[in-house]
């Protein structure tokens, strides 16, 4: 009797694995299809930050994606805000501002970040050109990290002028982990731990497949509150520590602001130091907190070394009800108040300092050519 190959168990077992390729490979062009790529929110956050190709960056903004309910919005060259030319359109001074959440402007809209706010200043009362600032703020980003992007994607926009945004825990390298897109403090869980595969396939998936990627969110979504609340006890525990305990901590990354400066001198940047206090939790500000006060004193001594411009901005918060200055109880990120503030301090100083600048400027031809790393 002729057995026919296509009934044994061998042949049955390829056919199902063949079938079940072809619809997994189905649903995965589906699922392109229908979402066109990265759909806003419907990763709740997740994988809206890619590795980044310069080493000291780390990470940097998923290009063209929308999240946090719309509020962000990242250009096709992985920043927030619209689209711009590498080169500075004639009669405009293009200022770029580097820094963190505080940069960014977690949780306020575009238009009340202070970056946004200080370039209509600043067009109020610059006579002599246009100014135009670019934000590359990043979550998270420490000295370290502004320095690869600004040598990455900062110099192809030809900057004037870095505005180089300061916070208290910007010494620290490694209180962030970076793992498959989330950002993650170090004590965290990794929330992809609860799906049963491993670790290396589970990184390729994400990688490759959209569908991986709903489904594993999907998945996830289950376990939604219990990761929350195990991330709220953990900040409880470690003190609501979003940056590293004191014996950790370094005044500044002296190493970092000097390869920053070293790069704006090369290319004929001006470098500007911003000092962004953490606003204290009381109903009127009177001193400067002693852990904030060590590091503006090392900061302001490296910047004088340096002979960069250096601006304190804790003058902004004197006299003013810090609980109304946070976003909540709970977030010390600048509200649209306290960033409309921050916005207007510095267009008095800086106004001054770009007008004379592109004096001394204008009649050089603008940057035709790429800037040196």
């Amino acid at each position: 009797m002729t057995r026919h190959p296509w009934k044994t168990p061998c042949f049955a077992a390829i056919s199902i694995f063949l079938g079940l390729l072809a619809g997994l490979l189905l649903a995965e062009a589906a699922v392109r299809i229908i979402f066109r790529g990265l759909p806003d929110g419907l990763f709740h956050q997740r994988g809206y930050f890619v590795k980044s190709p310069h080493p000291l960056a780390a990470y940097e903004h998923l290009p063209n994606s929308t999240y946090h309910e719309g509020m962000y919005r990242i250009n096709s060259r992985g920043f927030r805000g619209p689209e711009y030319p590498p080169l500075t359109p004639e009669g405009t001074c293009r200022i770029a501002a580097l820094g963190d959440s505080y940069t960014f402007g977690a949780a306020v809209t575009w238009e009340d970040t202070w970056v946004r706010k200080l370039e209509i200043y600043l067009n109020e009362l610059v006579k002599n050109c246009r100014v135009e600032i670019l934000n590359f703020g990043v979550q998270a980003y420490n000295t370290r990290n502004e320095l690869g992007l600004l040598e990455s994607k900062v110099l192809e926009f030809h900057p004037e002028m870095v505005l180089l945004g300061h916070l208290i825990n910007d010494d620290f390298y490694n209180y962030i982990r970076f793992v498959r897109g989330n950002l993650m403090f170090h004590y965290e869980e990794d929330p992809d731990q609860r799906i049963p595969l491993p670790s290396s396939l589970k990184q390729f998936f994400y990688n490759h497949s959209l569908l991986y990627r709903y489904l594993s969110t999907q998945y996830l979504n289950l376990f939604r509150d219990e990761i929350e609340a195990q991330r709220a006890r953990e900040q409880q525990n470690q003190n609501n520590n979003w940056c590293p305990p004191p014996e950790k901590r370094r005044p500044v990354d002296a190493e970092s602001l000097r390869g920053i400066n070293r790069l704006c001198k090369k290319n004929d940047i001006t470098l500007v130091i911003l000092d962004f206090p953490v606003a204290p939790w009381v109903k009127s500000i009177r001193e400067k907190p002693a852990d904030t006060e060590n590091v503006s004193f090392h900061l302001k001594k490296l910047a004088e070394e340096l002979a960069i411009k250096y601006i304190d901005l804790f003058p902004v918060l004197v006299g003013h009800n810090g609980k109304k200055l946070w976003l909540t109880p709970g977030d010390h990120h600048p509200n649209a108040e306290l960033s409309d503030l921050y916005a207007k301090y510095l267009a008095g100083i800086l106004a001054p300092l770009i007008q004379t600048e592109w004096e001394n400027r204008h009649e050089v031809p603008s940057h035709s050519g790429p800037l040196r790393p």
